[in-house]
C-alpha cells in the first residue's frame, strides 16, 4: 500500500473511532479504487454492517472470503464472523448459523461466535444444541418419564373410580 493509501485509511479509521462510517466507507473506497487489500474491503464491510447496509456488507465479506480463502487468516475469520451478523440483521438466523459453523469448524475458539451461535439457537427455540454442534438431551431419560407417567395412573385412576362410584351412589340413594 503505498504512502497515499495508507493516508486515506489512517483517516477512515480515524472516522470510525468517530461513528462517522459513511465517511469512512467513502475513504475506503478511494483506497479500494487503486487496489485490493482484504483488510480494507473488510473494514468496509464492518462499517456497511453498522449502517445496516446488510445486503452490501454480505457482498463486502463474500468477496473477503473469495480472496483470502486461507483458513487461517484473519480476515477469512471476520469475514465469516461479520457476515453471520449481517445475516442476522437481515432476519436470517439459518444462514447465520451456518456462516457460524464454517467459522467455528476453523477456529473452535472463537468466543464472539460462540455467543452469537448460542443467542441464535436459543432465538429459534434450538437450545438443544450447543455451540459445538452436538446435540444434548433437553427433557431427560425417557424411561424416567414412563415411570412418573405409570405411578400417576396407578394413584390417581382408582381414586379418580372411587370417586365417580361415590358420586353415583350418593345421587342414586337420594
Amino acid at each position: 500500500m503505498d504512502n497515499y493509501n495508507m493516508r486515506l485509511s489512517k483517516q477512515a479509521y480515524s472516522e470510525i473511532e468517530k461513528g462517522n462510517f459513511s465517511k469512512a466507507i467513502y475513504l475506503f473506497d478511494q483506497v479500494l479504487a487503486k487496489e485490493m487489500n482484504t483488510t480494507i474491503l473488510q473494514d468496509k464491510g464492518y462499517c456497511l454492517n453498522e449502517l445496516k447496509r446488510y445486503n452490501e456488507a454480505i457482498c463486502c465479506f463474500d468477496r473477503v472470503i473469495d480472496i483470502e480463502n486461507n483458513k487461517n487468516s484473519v480476515n477469512y475469520i471476520n469475514a465469516w464472523y461479520n457476515k453471520a451478523r449481517a445475516l442476522v440483521g437481515l432476519n436470517k438466523p439459518k444462514e447465520a448459523l451456518t456462516c457460524l459453523d464454517i467459522l467455528l469448524s476453523i477456529n473452535p475458539n472463537h468466543t464472539n461466535a460462540q455467543l452469537l451461535k448460542n443467542m441464535l439457537l436459543k432465538h429459534t427455540g434450538n437450545e438443544s444444541q450447543t455451540s459445538t454442534g452436538k446435540k444434548t438431551k433437553k427433557y431427560g431419560n425417557i424411561y424416567i418419564h414412563i415411570l412418573f407417567i405409570l405411578i400417576a395412573l396407578f394413584i390417581w385412576y382408582p381414586a379418580f373410580i372411587l370417586n365417580i362410584i361415590y358420586l353415583i351412589y350418593s345421587y342414586a340413594t337420594s
